[in-house]
């Protein structure tokens, strides 16, 4: 059978199964439309609940910030920073002997973190940042290079780990 038959083939099959699968077809899915209804219920529930969690955090940060007298914008960073995930999956790679996970996955986490939420931010609404936000910015790019740095030679020693934490 030739590579041009063999696509027509799955093609055909896809759109028989996603046919049957429209219709509620239980044969094919092995969930009755009542189950996927629930399930589209609690996406539906879950995503409400993300949304009304970042309401609130943003609403009680602001208050939080007056209260403590430092700006909104250092406090979100240092929060949204904390995330107890990342802290468990660095603790268990390096544990494990895999500093490598440890470091790709903080940093990939966090790259992403601030693009998908600078980039859905400024989607929605235009994100104009005061000085103190760029001074912050400004501080955070030394502060990331003197990590690399330290990762740059594949180990991060005991007491480079520490001057991270610290800073």
């Amino acid at each position: 059978m030739d590579a041009s038959k063999s696509n027509r083939t799955k093609d055909n099959a896809f759109l028989r199964i996603a046919s049957r699968m429209l219709t509620g077809d239980s044969r094919v899915t092995g969930y009755s439309s009542m189950m996927i209804f629930l399930w589209l219920i609690a996406l539906l529930a879950g995503v409400g609940a993300i949304v009304w969690g970042a309401e609130a955090f943003a609403e009680h940060l602001g208050k939080a910030a007056v209260a403590l007298g430092v700006s909104s914008f250092a406090l979100a960073l240092l929060l949204a920073g904390a995330e107890p995930e990342e802290l468990a999956t660095a603790l268990v790679a390096s544990l494990r002997g895999s500093p490598g996970i440890a470091l790709g996955d903080v940093i990939g986490a966090n790259v992403t973190i601030c693009l998908i939420a600078l980039g859905v931010g400024a989607l929605i609404a235009p994100l104009p940042f005061s000085g103190s936000a760029l001074r912050y910015a400004l501080l955070g790019v030394p502060l990331g290079a003197i990590g690399a740095w330290f990762a740059w030679d594949g180990n991060v020693s005991r007491p480079e780990g520490a001057i991270l934490g610290i800073t």
